[in-house]
């Protein structure tokens, strides 16, 4: 926690650490399948709110893409689409942002 008693947001190295924790020494190519995806969405879940979960899925997902796009490409599918993993933000809590007489 800073000074003032907030904790620190997640940074993309954490979320990272997190992937890799949970996913382990697997081959890169795991990443090509739901099942795995799924698997650490299962594990990593445990602990933690649905935000954060969703957080590490959208990094993953990002790595994934940036994976796909290397030359050579490093993947050649990517989990995250409609008939694959999906990531619902609809049971995060929303929160409207108003801003006070002060600021």
């Amino acid at each position: 926690m800073d000074a003032e008693g907030l904790k620190h947001p997640q940074t993309i190295k954490s979320r990272l650490k997190a992937i890799g924790s949970v996913i382990g020494v697997s081959p890169v190519a795991a990443l090509e399948k739901p099942a795995e995806i799924l698997r650490f969405k299962a594990v990593y879940r445990k602990g933690h709110e649905i935000p954060t979960v969703n957080r590490a899925l959208s990094t993953l997902r990002a790595a994934i893409n940036w994976g796909r796009f290397q030359d050579p490409a490093y993947l050649t599918t990517n989990p995250f689409h409609r008939f694959g993993v999906s990531i619902k933000t609809k049971e995060e809590t929303r929160r409207d942002r108003r801003i006070g007489l002060q600021e």
